[in-house]
């Protein structure tokens, strides 16, 4: 399955802003929340594009995870389940975390 075949949903910033309230911060930097779990277990990964100039306007680091993710899948590598891709207002990624 590649990215183009996920349903992506759009995110406003209240929903974000709402999903991390009432989720546990995995991890952030000097720009902010990076990885969050979720309430119901799985991962929400944030994507920022850092400088003006970047590649990523145009094929997003979403999309690039997605891909990467569908790559892995295709070569029976465990990896984790895409469940929502964002790439319409901010570059995130729902998913169900890999199980060890």
């Amino acid at each position: 399955m590649r990215f183009w075949d996920i349903k992506s949903s759009p995110i406003t910033t209240a929903m974000l802003e709402a999903q991390i309230q009432s989720a546990g911060i995995l991890e952030q930097d000097g720009h902010g929340i990076k990885i969050v779990r979720l309430s119901n277990g799985n991962i929400l990964k944030i994507f920022r594009i850092k400088s003006l100039i970047s590649i990523a306007r145009i094929y997003s680091y979403a999309r690039q995870f997605c891909n990467r993710t569908s790559t892995l899948k295709s070569l029976n590598v465990p990896t984790v389940t895409i469940l929502s891709p964002d790439w319409n207002h901010k570059s995130a990624v729902e998913y169900q975390p890999l199980e060890i």
